[in-house]
């Protein structure tokens, strides 16, 4: 795992560095590493933000706003939210991740469900027991998927950045 935080690490590093060089490709660049860190597991991208905001913390923060992360759910319209939730048939998966979620987050996804579903997800999380975090992490990373697959659809969309308002 320790290696593969490293291989990470230096394709990063790379990518940093041609968009560091590149005036011309730098929304590419910046869309790439987005790509690359919506895809990794929250450890690895944790641990490449940290090394990050020790590099430069500027960038880090640009590719956090331009990234989606299960947090952000939060700032989803009701209908979006709703439209995700219908993709997610699954349980289950909402049960796992909402097990790590803040209460905030349980509250807005509930409310955005029928009190059925929201019956039988509470039983789900009942009956869950112990839980690997990374199992956890995997069913939030599922939701976060799906959000990013209906937007890419123009289905839902997601507002990034105080500049991006919807009107």
């Amino acid at each position: 795992d320790g290696e593969l935080i490293n291989q990470i690490g230096e394709l990063l590093k790379t990518k940093l560095n041609n968009m560091a060089f590149s005036a011309i490709n730098k929304t590419d660049g910046l869309k790439t590493i987005v790509n690359i860190l919506n895809n990794v597991s929250r450890g690895v991208e944790k641990t490449v933000f940290q090394k990050l905001d020790e590099v430069d913390y500027e960038l880090s923060e640009k590719i956090k706003e331009n990234m989606f992360v299960f947090e952000d759910l939060l700032g989803l319209e009701d209908l979006a939210l709703r439209r995700v939730l219908e993709e997610i048939t699954d349980n289950g998966v909402l049960a796992k991740a909402l097990k790590i979620a803040k209460e905030e987050i349980k509250e807005k996804l509930f409310t955005c469900m029928s009190s059925n579903r929201k019956e039988m997800i509470l039983e789900e999380l009942d009956g869950l027991g112990p839980l690997k975090m990374t199992d956890a992490e995997k069913a939030q990373q599922t939701i976060t998927g799906t959000v990013k697959k209906l937007e890419k659809e123009g289905r839902i969309i997601v507002q990034r950045g105080e500049e991006d308002v919807l009107i």
